[in-house]
């Protein structure tokens, strides 16, 4: 037994050795495979790459082996300058105008899809013009596929470079990348269950058991309770489907047609392991038995501070605000406070209803009894009909009760002393959502009051709000997580309304794309336009930026990597690169406060903030609406 361990040992180790550290020509396929691996970033699927060095020097080519050396700074110490100081390599080798320049370093990229080999700068990268095309024209002289090579337009300053380039340049957008794509891993994870093609999700949901791995057409607008989902729409980072997927470790895997993919159907009705890694992903029958059955575990009790009966200034932020305003109510009153001393606004004319108004008018509309008596038969829960009727009864006590007015007096008068705005958005603010472990997102509504107006009333704001604790939608999540049902309650964040933006986004504290790495994920999109549930067909921008305090290489230029950019605006960003570089400053800022405060069992770069912001129509200011620690 020994000497067969010892001899495995050693053919490894010999075919270890036979395989180059790197090559000064690629002449085939097989070569381009023996020195690729995935590359850095998972922002794509289906990639392979090797990275590339051309020294200014001597003028040498090396494609090195991507399986030996992690970075190109690895290769050029290991193999061309022993004793290199990273700092140093890093300022030379990236900044536009440094005069130590030795290496010119890119990756080439191999998109499987398209079947396109392409070359890609560090986003971080300030290449000159002349270089990229000295680069260029070396590459293609040495490898086998130098007439097809492109050029991947994958930051803002090398878009604005592309009229320049020579006509015989061929270039390739993130946009045709991401159009083209075939899978995309939503949420990564492994489920095993019976593969299920579900044609319409509304009216087969009653049907759906948890063992199930379900295919649909479309997004759905909640996560069913299922053991994972192959959508055959793509889905920003940021969407609704996104964010509950990961927040429940499901894994979520999209697949454009997959109502037409013979291999997926081939196993409809089988017990399968779906398996979603970052940029690929596994499906096979198995024997094994799927472990998602309903679990007996305790429930999670909230909490809850009733005897808070005035309406809250969210002016001065107090860590026990959300006991008795909410979680939202609570994380708006620490951006208000970080707002003093930042270079962005919050909405202005803010304060929130406590949770004793809302316990209050449930009780004086019979909606309490009813919710009693709801919770008090968990078993009838399977029965999808009658659960919703009884949630659908709830509601409509709520709303159909009017708001007692004394309450509606002081929310009025308060709004009317609040700088003249009359325009104003009412916002859930639960004790179950916005909190560590369960997101919540999505699940509430949010609606515009108006004062004087009778068919947007003050009055019908709070009540929608108020009844939207006991959505379908809701309540199913919260009994997926096991929350105690009997202990919710819903607080509701006032502010002034906005009728009209320039752009609405969300942007993530973390790189989701290159774990431990430095840099934010932004979705962004023009006026209104969602970007965690847009309109079918449209895309909004998403990029990677980075904060100016950690990019130091090329000072004053902002260092912004683009994934797609938004089909509404003529294939440009939605936001500047100073707005851009704006944004990611002060977020920044809000991060390092509330990592110091809340975050420090965390490693700095993974602690994932999830942000709303918006530009005003005509100003362009930047206002921060909303910030929540995110679950992944």
């Amino acid at each position: 037994m020994r000497l067969k361990i010892v001899f495995l040992i050693f053919i490894l180790f010999s075919f270890k050795k036979a395989v180059p550290h790197y090559l000064k020509e690629i002449k085939s396929e097989q070569e381009f495979k023996m020195l690729c691996s995935e590359p850095l970033t998972n922002k794509y699927s289906d990639v392979t790459s090797v990275k590339v060095i051309y020294d200014l020097e001597t003028k040498e080519l090396y494609f090195a082996n991507s399986r030996y050396y992690k970075f190109h700074y690895e290769f050029c110490e290991a193999i061309i300058e022993p004793d290199l100081y990273l700092g140093r390599f890093n300022v030379d080798n990236y900044a536009c105008d440094s005069p130590d320049r030795r290496y010119l370093l890119c990756n080439i990229n191999y998109f499987k899809y398209l079947e396109e080999y392409s070359v890609e700068l560090s986003p971080s990268d300030y290449m000159p013009q002349n270089q990229i095309e000295l680069m260029m024209d070396v590459m293609k002289k040495a490898v086998f596929f130098g007439d097809k090579l492109s050029l991947m337009l994958s930051t803002e300053r090398l878009q604005s470079l592309a009229p320049k380039f020579p006509k015989s340049f061929k270039l390739l957008t993130p946009e045709e990348i991401y159009k083209n794509m075939k899978v995309q891993s939503v949420s990564e994870g492994k489920a095993i269950g019976n593969l299920r093609f579900v044609e319409d999700l509304k009216s087969e949901v009653n049907t759906l058991k948890r063992t199930d791995i379900i295919v649909i057409k479309e997004t759905p607008l909640i996560l069913p309770h299922v053991a994972g989902i192959i959508v055959a729409e793509f889905q920003t980072p940021l969407s609704h489907l996104t964010i509950l997927g990961r927040n429940r470790k499901v894994p979520v895997l999209a697949l454009k047609n997959a109502f037409e993919n013979e291999e997926l159907k081939a196993l409809e009705g089988k017990n399968v392991l779906l398996n979603v890694f970052p940029t690929f992903y596994k499906l096979a029958v198995t024997t094994e038995s799927s472990n998602n059955e309903n679990k007996n575990n305790p429930k999670i009790k909230l909490t809850c501070d009733l005897e808070v009966k005035n309406l809250v200034s969210v002016s001065d932020y107090k860590r026990d605000l959300s006991d008795y305003i909410g979680n939202k109510a609570s994380n708006f009153s620490l951006l208000n406070a970080l707002s003093k001393n930042g270079k962005f606004k919050v909405p202005e004319a803010s304060f929130a209803i406590p949770f004793s108004r809302y316990n209050l008018h449930v009780h004086q509309s019979g909606a309490q009894k009813l919710i009693d008596a709801l919770l008090l038969n968990e078993g009838q829960f399977d029965n999808q009909d009658s659960l919703k009727a009884q949630l659908k009864a709830i509601r409509k006590a709520i709303k159909s009760t009017k708001i007692d007015p004394s309450l509606l007096s002081l929310v009025e008068d308060r709004i009317k002393s609040n700088g003249g705005f009359t325009r104003m958005r009412f916002r859930s603010s639960t004790n179950a959502e916005d909190a560590k472990g369960f997101s919540g997102a999505g699940l509430y509504e949010s609606k515009t009051g108006i004062i004087g107006d009778e068919k947007k009333s003050v009055s019908e704001g709070i009540l929608k709000v108020w009844a939207s604790l006991w959505s379908y939608e809701a309540f199913m999540e919260r009994e997926y997580f096991n929350i105690d049902q009997s202990y919710v309650q819903m607080g509701v964040l006032v502010h002034r309304a906005f009728p009209k933006e320039e752009v609405n986004g969300v942007i993530i504290t973390k790189n989701l794309y290159r774990p431990g790495y430095l840099g934010f994920i932004v979705n962004a999109q023009l006026g209104n336009e969602s970007v965690v549930q847009p309109t079918k067909g449209v895309t909004s921008d998403q990029f990677i930026c980075y904060p100016e305090t950690t990019v130091n290489i090329q000072p004053d230029e902002s260092v912004i990597d683009v994934i797609t950019r938004s089909s509404l605006n003529k294939g440009k960003l939605t936001m500047t690169a100073e707005e851009i570089q704006h944004l990611a400053d002060e977020v920044y800022e809000i991060k390092m406060s509330l990592y110091k405060r809340f975050g420090r069992r965390f490693v700095f770069e993974d602690y994932a903030l999830d942000i709303e912001f918006k530009l005003e129509k005509g100003t362009r200011e930047l206002y921060i609406k909303q910030v929540r620690l995110y679950n992944d």
